[in-house]
């Protein structure tokens, strides 16, 4: 008997990825109009970036259904392992209630926990609890640690624009075309209740990487060992390169070396293109 992930798409792990690490990811769907697309499954990440620049209106982002949580359950309890799923967080998608749903039809031991964040974030947390899955023999101890360790997640991302917000009915127009005109680039991150909050702005991008910079400095001492992600939205990965080099005076990695993932459709779509982030863990 061991302990098995279930993890979801907006952890930005593909398909591949999961079948690499042994956990299942499920993913969300993200819908253009009339056309429903799974993330990750029938739409790639260039793909899904094409058509959110084709659409005016914002495409819709939907929760892992409980019928997807109820079939990995199954198949997981079948094989004689017990499921403990980690979710985004709560307060911006329904998944961790499909979860919960899904867990009440069945009598064995199933755990869930809320991440209370999303994306690399997520990311890290779930890698984090693959590195330590091993160790327990009890599934209760194992998910306590993961519910200390995802006090410690942090993520920050610098937005190249406000359409995205607007258009998603987060600003309103005057705000949107205020910051169009005097080139005003938000930070948004997650509160300590699971929350998108938006923490600070710049006029400007070169501006808005120091002010990104100076966030994870007063976040709290950085646990490097426990891994680092750099992210970017949209199809061109060299737009993180100067967040790269600003982390030169963040980390005492090869910041050559931290890796870079592309942001999926649940921050892409009320971010947009040219957004760039970072997910680490305080100690």
């Amino acid at each position: 008997m061991g302990i098995k992930l279930v993890v979801d798409s907006s952890s930005e792990i593909t398909q591949e990825e999961s079948k690499e690490m042994g956990v299942y990811c499920l993913p969300l769907t993200v819908s253009f109009e009339e056309d429903m697309f799974r993330d990750g499954v029938d739409l790639s990440y260039d793909e899904f970036y094409d058509k959110l620049s084709e659409y005016e209106s914002l495409p819709k982002t939907s929760q892992v259904t409980p019928y997807l949580y109820e079939e990995a359950f199954k198949e997981i309890l079948s094989n004689g392992d017990i499921p403990v799923a980690i979710t985004l967080s709560s307060e911006i998608s329904g998944t961790y209630n499909s979860a919960i749903l899904a867990s009440n039809q069945f009598d064995e031991e199933i755990h869930i926990i809320d991440s209370l964040t999303t994306s690399c974030a997520l990311k890290l947390i779930i890698k984090y609890a693959l590195s330590i899955i091993d160790k327990y023999d009890d599934p209760v101890e194992f998910v306590n640690e993961i519910e200390k360790i995802k006090k410690k997640a942090k993520i920050f991302y610098l937005l190249d624009t406000l359409e995205y917000l607007y258009k998603g009915g987060r600003l309103s127009k005057f705000s949107a075309l205020a910051g169009s005109i005097l080139s005003i680039k938000p930070i948004i991150s997650f509160d300590d209740s699971g929350k998108v909050v938006m923490v600070s702005k710049s006029r400007g991008w070169k501006k808005g990487i120091s002010l990104l910079s100076d966030l994870v400095k007063e976040s709290g001492e950085i646990d490097e060992k426990l891994g680092v992600i750099l992210s970017y939205s949209g199809k061109d990965s060299s737009i993180v390169d100067p967040l790269k080099q600003k982390s030169e005076s963040l980390f005492s990695l090869d910041v050559n070396a931290i890796p870079v993932t592309q942001i999926g459709c649940t921050i892409g779509t009320h971010a947009g293109p040219g957004t760039i982030g970072i997910s680490y863990f305080t100690k």
